[in-house]
């Protein structure tokens, strides 16, 4: 099943929901199990997780491949959506924080979380982007890529 799935957005969530199964459900927030795995361009996925507003129109659709999407897939996106108005990855370091959670003398709870935020430069996709949008008329489409994950996630999303 090759769902375009751009065209759920700005419609109301029901219709979305006949795809499959609620997994977990939150306010304005569904994660569904395909009742058919869904293909994007020869890529199968089994799960969709969708946002919508207070109103239960949907904004947000992604996708989580369990790979890194290579330029065979970054073409076919091209042939289909067009060139990409960005090309990004990370470049210079502008903050970091980090933070220790510590619970119990037993030390049942240890965390350490470690934020970075960094600028952007625009790239080539041979040089390991880690985002890449497309901006349609009312939708914009990103594909986030999650190298030590080996995983992308492809997100439709309405256009603010």
């Amino acid at each position: 099943m090759n769902l375009e799935l751009e065209k759920f957005i700005g419609k109301p969530i029901h219709e979305v929901l006949k795809l499959g199964e609620i997994d977990i459900k939150g306010e304005n927030f569904y994660a569904l199990k395909l009742k058919n795995n869904g293909e994007f361009f020869g890529l199968p996925y089994s799960k969709l997780t969708v946002s919508t507003n207070i109103n239960k129109i949907v904004e947000l659709l992604y996708v989580v491949f369990p790979e890194t999407l290579n330029k065979s897939f970054y073409n076919e996106m091209i042939k289909c959506y067009g060139s990409p108005n960005n090309i990004l990855a990370n470049d210079k370091l502008i903050s970091e924080s980090k933070t220790e959670n510590y619970k119990g003398e037993d030390g049942a709870f240890n965390q350490n979380v470690i934020k970075r935020s960094y600028s952007m430069k625009e790239v080539n996709f041979e040089d390991k982007p880690i985002l890449i949008i497309w901006k349609k008329s009312y939708y914009q489409i990103e594909m986030r890529f999650y190298y030590k994950e080996n995983g992308t996630q492809l997100t439709f999303r309405k256009l603010t």
